[in-house]
């Protein structure tokens, strides 16, 4: 009985480590365009007054509101009751550099942006990335001029009448892909915890494969016997870890499902 199962154990494991291991060198070795993109933060910056202040007062002029650039000839001023900030990382997370790639930032309909900076941003070797506000679609469009293997950057974004808040963030080109960096953390720590627990399966099955097979007699067939039993129950006591991250991996794709990945946007 312990042969069959010491066996069943490592010869699942084995598979399933070499089948993870194929993918991971086929996946490593072909180009890959990819950008990812994480929302750092999405809140209110300047709240709504709790009791209305004649001496308080925030205000935005019109032109902003209208095409999200300050006209100097325009003298009109809105007062505005909260002011939302977004805070996403932009990252090349491919193995070929991106070059000219836009990043658009899609707010709901509603939406007004009056701010959008790059907090942080790689050098770019004499070119600088082109910020567009078009409050008309409620979205702002950030292009690259270029960005190596890894380099990364942060979008500070300030809007009015973002009350959901919510901000979709959209990539495209050839070959493109784009992904949340939160959910791509969340499914990886699945497979690594999973890793450990085939890791420290595979040998306990094989150990006590042996000490059913009465390969080993005597005093080191009890010990082969209690260090596969021991292998086999740590391999168990790791799926607590691994079923709380698998749940947080799958919570973290729907969120990312409510956004598309990539995608051509209407230019009209």
């Amino acid at each position: 009985m312990e042969t069959a199962v010491g066996l069943a154990i490592s010869f699942t494991g084995g598979v399933v480590l070499t089948i993870l291991g194929a993918i991971l060198i086929v996946r490593f070795q072909r180009q890959r365009r990819q950008i990812g993109y994480e929302i750092l933060g999405a809140n209110v910056i300047i709240p709504k007054l709790v009791r209305p202040n004649p001496g308080v007062q925030v205000m935005v002029k019109q032109s902003v509101l209208d095409t999200g650039c300050d006209d100097p000839d325009d003298i009109s001023f809105v007062n505005v009751d909260e002011v939302y900030g977004f805070r996403v990382k932009i990252r090349n997370g491919g193995n070929s550099e991106l070059v000219n790639q836009p990043v658009t930032f899609q707010f709901s309909p509603e939406t007004k942006v009056i701010l959008a900076d790059l907090e942080t941003c790689p050098e770019f070797g004499g070119g600088s990335p082109g910020v567009h506000i078009d409050n008309e679609r409620s979205r702002v469009t950030v292009t690259f001029p270029f960005l190596n293997v890894g380099d990364a950057a942060i979008v500070s974004i300030q809007t009015l009448y973002s009350s959901d808040l919510s901000c979709k963030v959209i990539a495209a080109g050839p070959g493109l892909y784009s992904f949340d960096m939160a959910t791509r953390r969340a499914v990886a720590t699945v497979v690594v915890e999973t890793l450990v627990m085939l890791g420290l399966g595979a040998p306990g099955g094989i150990l006590l494969a042996l000490a059913g097979a009465d390969v080993v007699s005597g005093r080191a067939r009890d010990v082969v016997q209690t260090l596969g039993t021991l292998l086999v129950v740590a391999a168990v006591f790791t799926l607590p870890l691994i079923i709380p991250a698998a749940f947080e991996a799958a919570a973290a794709r729907r969120r990312g499902r409510k956004a598309p990945r990539s995608g051509m946007l209407d230019e009209r």
